[in-house]
């Protein structure tokens, strides 16, 4: 699913340089365009997806993509 997603040059994917909202996170170039009904919480179900585990039908906030996770305190 991320290389299906992600854009990849010379076998890495491609950062955004200062592209960020702390010190420990980034943002990778995608293929295809971000906009209201395609966010990064959408993203994130469709990974999930992707990978077989229980998610929303869709979710544009991360209540709803995390809502089908188990509790990890639990």
């Amino acid at each position: 699913f991320i290389h299906c997603t992600f854009v990849e040059r010379d076998g890495a994917f491609v950062w955004v340089k200062d592209a960020h909202y702390a010190d420990d996170d980034a943002f990778y170039e995608s293929k295809g365009r971000y906009h209201l009904f395609k966010t990064c919480n959408v993203w994130a179900n469709n990974a999930l997806k992707a990978a077989g585990i229980k998610s929303a039908a869709w979710a544009p906030l991360h209540g709803a993509v995390l809502h089908h996770l188990p509790d990890p305190k639990s």
